[in-house]
């Protein structure tokens, strides 16, 4: 058999800004726990400055993402075995402007032409194994103006896009009413950008080397009884920096990526209430750092949600209600 897949995508995004600070030079006590109010700062309506006008702000970003992708999957054995190849062509545009003054002050246009592999392996009815591998165009961050009192030099300037590339196998069960899911994964991406301290008063905005991710990931789900859906799942992960400069920081791990993740979940219709669901969800996140050189880090935090939806019909048309408390 074969399925052939042709994709068209293109998005745009424009960002704006307006800001104002309270020029006040008296501090106004305060604690996270006990917030004070404060007075408002005056805004500048119409622009004076360049920046400031908050029913006009400035642009400072523009962005332009185009995709084209074509793939075939190819199914042999009575599509016990499936076999994907393609390619994806893609183009990022992304230009940055000063905030202040108007004027463009980056502008990357980007383009790569990458290869799509997947391959699905059925030897038994309920059962597949699967591998794949894809690359493709990451947008860049933007550099923040300021840190604390640190003014950051060229802050507000756009990083050029780079290419990630993701490797993921694994195996599935799905036996209808209960199954899961066992995967390993590898990805590659540029260095997360962090504020490098230069002095009291200056710092740099600087993404550096490569960042590699690597994980063990498993998902079980299943209906014990009917009306009772369970979903839960692990991903323990290593993260690594390399390359970085003068190898001050290889070895490190990566900003932001938690060592493990932990969600557990339920699904409960009520009996004798027709179209009524009530749900709970479990979130815990390992500890992560939050710079390149790992001395600041945030530690393993928990996440209960609580939820409910309802499900009628209106005129032959399917509704559904829902509202959600996340702690």
């Amino acid at each position: 058999s074969h399925k052939l897949n042709l994709g068209l995508t293109g998005i745009w995004t424009q960002a704006r800004n307006a800001y104002v600070f309270n020029a006040s030079s008296t501090a106004t006590p305060t604690n996270i726990y006990d917030p004070v109010t404060g007075a408002p700062p005056t805004l500048n309506n119409p622009r004076n400055t360049p920046g400031t006008d908050f029913s006009d702000p400035t642009i400072t970003a523009k962005t332009f993402v185009r995709s084209a992708a074509v793939s075939d999957t190819l199914g042999v054995f009575d599509d016990r075995l499936l076999v994907t190849l393609g390619a994806r062509r893609q183009q990022m545009v992304v230009q940055g402007y000063n905030y202040m003054s108007g004027t463009r002050t980056s502008n990357y246009d980007e383009s790569i032409t990458t290869p799509v592999y997947g391959l699905v392996f059925k030897p038994w009815e309920h059962v597949s194994f699967y591998a794949n591998r894809i690359e493709g165009l990451a947008q860049g961050p933007t550099s923040p103006v300021n840190s604390g009192n640190r003014t950051i030099i060229g802050g507000g300037q756009a990083f050029a896009p780079a290419r990630s590339k993701q490797i993921e196998a694994g195996v599935k069960v799905d036996m209808g009413t209960y199954g899961a899911t066992l995967g390993v994964y590898r990805i590659e991406q540029p260095g997360a950008g962090y504020v490098q301290v230069i002095d009291a008063t200056t710092a740099r905005y600087v993404r550096e080397g490569q960042q590699i991710n690597k994980g063990v990931e498993l998902n079980v789900f299943g209906e014990p009884v009917s009306g009772l859906r369970l979903l839960g799942g692990v991903t323990v992960m290593k993260t690594e920096l390399k390359d970085t400069q003068n190898g001050a920081n290889d070895g490190n791990r990566a900003i932001g990526v938690p060592s493990f993740q932990l969600n557990a979940g339920v699904d409960w219709d009520v009996p004798g209430l027709q179209g009524v669901t009530l749900n709970g969800r479990m979130l815990r996140t390992g500890g992560q750092y939050a710079d390149a050189a790992n001395n600041l880090s945030l530690p393993t935090w928990n996440r209960f949600d609580v939820g409910a939806r309802y499900n009628f019909k209106v005129a032959q048309r399917d509704v559904t209600l829902g509202a959600t408390v996340e702690n």
